[in-house]
C-alpha cells in the first residue's frame, strides 16, 4: 500500500495534515477506514483514519515556525511511511522563497527508467547549490509530475541528499491540465495565502520560464547545460 501526503506551507502554526492511501502505485484503489499514526522525530503526534475515499485529514498545532518532516504510518501494516513536509514561515523574518522544478532540473529524468524503477541520477551541481540556497532562502519543489508519485518523489529527494522542503505535485482532480497554468496557479495561491516573496524560479522548460515570468519572478534560471547550477550559485549566493 502507498501513503501519499500533501505538503504544506503556512503562516499559521495550526495546519491541516492530509493525504491518501492507495493499494497500488499506478492505480488509485482507495483504502477506506484505515488507521494511521503521524510521527515527528519518532514521537507520535496524532492519529487519524481514512474516509470512504481513502483520504485522511487532521489538524495539528505546531509549537513554532520551522520546517517539519513528518512520517505517516499505517497502524496495522508494515509499509513504507508517507512523508509529509510542513513549512511554517516566521512572521518575524523576511520570508523569501526559491521555486525549483524537479524533472531534468535536479534529476536526469527518463520515463523508461522511472517506469521500470531504475536509478535516476542527480543533475551535476544541483544538490550542492540547492543545499547552499536552503541555508539562505526557503525552497519549494514545484513539479508537474502526477501526484500518484508523491511519496516516490520525496523518497528520491531524501535518498539523494537534496535539502528537504515542501514538494507540490500535479493533481488530475484539482489542478489545471497544462504545466504552465498549473504552476502559475500554485505560485499565485501560495503568495496570496502566505505573503512569501518568490525571489527566483528554476526550471528546464520554456513553460517553466513563461510561468515564472507571468507571476512576476525577477530571477529566472533555465537548466540547459552543465554550467547552469554554477551560474545560479553565483547569482543567488
Amino acid at each position: 500500500m502507498i501513503i501519499n501526503c500533501v505538503d504544506k506551507i503556512s503562516k499559521n502554526t495550526e495546519v491541516i495534515l492530509e493525504g491518501w492511501v492507495s493499494r497500488f502505485l499506478w492505480f488509485n484503489f482507495s483504502i477506506k477506514n484505515e488507521e494511521l499514526e503521524i510521527y515527528h522525530n519518532n514521537t507520535k503526534i496524532s492519529e487519524v483514519r481514512t474516509d470512504v475515499n481513502g483520504r485522511f485529514y487532521t489538524t495539528y498545532n505546531f509549537e513554532k515556525p520551522g520546517l517539519y518532516s513528518l512520517k505517516v504510518k499505517l497502524k496495522k501494516y508494515d509499509t513504507e511511511p508517507g512523508i509529509l513536509n510542513v513549512l511554517i514561515i516566521s512572521p518575524e523574518k523576511k520570508n523569501q522563497l526559491v521555486v525549483c522544478d524537479i524533472d531534468n532540473t535536479i534529476v536526469n529524468f527518463s520515463y523508461m527508467l522511472f517506469i521500470f524503477g531504475l536509478g535516476l541520477t542527480p543533475i551535476n551541481g544541483a544538490r550542492n547549490v540547492l543545499k547552499e540556497i536552503s541555508e539562505k532562502y526557503y525552497i519549494l519543489y514545484l513539479t508537474h509530475r502526477h501526484d500518484m508519485f508523491t511519496n516516490t518523489t520525496k523518497e528520491w529527494i531524501i535518498s539523494n541528499d537534496f535539502p528537504i522542503a515542501p514538494v507540490f505535485l500535479w493533481s488530475m482532480k484539482y489542478d489545471p491540465f497544462k504545466s504552465y497554468s498549473y504552476k502559475v496557479k500554485k505560485i499565485r495561491d501560495l503568495v496570496k495565502e502566505t505573503g512569501l516573496e518568490i525571489i527566483a524560479g528554476i526550471g528546464d522548460r520554456e513553460s517553466d520560464i513563461m510561468a515564472y515570468k507571468k507571476v512576476g519572478i525577477n530571477k529566472i534560471f533555465l537548466i540547459d547545460s552543465n554550467q547552469s547550477w554554477e551560474k545560479i550559485r553565483k547569482e543567488l549566493l
